[in-house]
């Protein structure tokens, strides 16, 4: 969705400190917001994509990353709705699965399933 090279990195883990995590998170929030300039389009509130989290920690930190993760993950089910030749539906109901974008660059170096279309 975001056109990047590599993931975002804002989840907590070992050697991952809090300036590094702010800086990732800032990312995530800008992100978010030029969803605003997509095709389709999410609009956010400015409380939420230009919030300055300098200083959260511990469970504040967490509820901002919920609440990030939550907005992507509805982002991802409305694109899917719109979308649906350009997404896809990877594992089964049995062993679990999820739905994601798959853009052309990902379709035709990788071997996927069915679009949703």
């Amino acid at each position: 969705m975001f056109n990047l090279d590599s993931i975002l990195k804002y989840k907590a883990k070992p050697r991952r400190d809090y300036n590094f995590r702010y800086k990732e998170f800032e990312k995530y929030q800008e992100h978010l917001k030029n969803l605003e300039s997509k095709k389709t389009k999410l609009f956010l509130p400015d409380e939420i994509t230009n919030k300055n989290i300098n200083g959260l920690k511990a469970k504040a930190l967490k509820n901002h990353e919920d609440l990030l993760d939550a907005i992507f993950c509805a982002y991802i089910a409305y694109y899917a709705w719109i979308n649906p030749e350009k997404c896809a539906v990877l594992g089964n109901m049995k062993e679990g699965y999820i739905l994601t974008p798959v853009f052309d660059k990902i379709r035709e170096q990788t071997v996927l399933a069915k679009p949703l279309a």
